[in-house]
């Protein structure tokens, strides 16, 4: 029987005529009563369907939990060296000369550029001018300057491999951009004779990857 109907029940009254069907309403029930029967089939009607929706939303709530995370996560590259190559700053002429001053000033605005960075190692070939633009940013963290072969670069490059850290290396314009792509596996432009700011990056990965990031820094006092 439908809870959801209103039934009509036959009464026999002795102000209606016998048989007369009415409605079944509060008043009916509290003066003639229902059938206790019905009355437990519609609980037990009703613990059923409670305990059927109880039953939906635990197995929804533990279906959510174990839920298996299919986020895609983007992979990130963990860095173990950075390198800075830089060719040494304008020199004089001459054999194994000085710096001139336009080149003294860009070698303390290469210090003012890396002196926040982190460097554990600076490395510079031995050579007057490489040496005078690698010594400010040396003087500032107080670290010495390691001396390299620039004939051996295939060396230098596995040797650099090896040490961990963030390094700074000066060299030349047929060196630098040579170690550059030693290091990094890419194909480095070469670098004239009149191109003294290129500011070169090599980031390697524990995984082999490496990045390369080419730009410019510092003026001359002609610019």
């Amino acid at each position: 029987m439908s809870l959801f109907k209103t039934p009509l029940i036959s009464l026999q009254s002795g102000t209606q005529a016998q048989g007369e069907l009415i409605p079944y309403s509060k008043d009916s029930i509290s003066q003639h009563g229902v059938d206790p029967a019905l009355q437990r089939d519609e609980r037990r009607w009703l613990k059923g369907l409670v305990f059927v929706l109880l039953a939906c939303m635990i197995l929804l709530m533990s279906a959510c939990k174990q839920s298996p995370d299919t986020t895609t996560h983007p992979a990130t590259t963990s860095y173990t060296h950075t390198i800075y190559l830089v060719r040494h700053a304008e020199k004089q002429k001459g054999e194994n000369p000085d710096l001139t001053d336009a080149g003294r000033i860009r070698a303390l605005t290469l210090s003012d550029m890396l002196v926040d960075k982190g460097i554990t190692h600076i490395h510079s070939s031995n050579y007057v001018r490489t040496l005078q633009t690698a010594m400010p940013l040396a003087n500032v963290l107080d670290i010495d300057v390691e001396v390299y072969n620039a004939r051996d670069l295939e060396g230098f490059a596995k040797a650099l491999r090896t040490v961990p850290g963030i390094h700074l290396v000066v060299g030349h314009s047929n060196t630098t951009p040579d170690l550059a792509a030693l290091l990094s596996g890419e194909e480095i432009k070469l670098m004239p004779e009149t191109e003294y700011d290129r500011f070169t990056v090599v980031k390697l990965g524990a995984d082999g990857q490496a990045v390369t990031e080419i730009s410019q820094f510092g003026r001359s006092l002609d610019d």
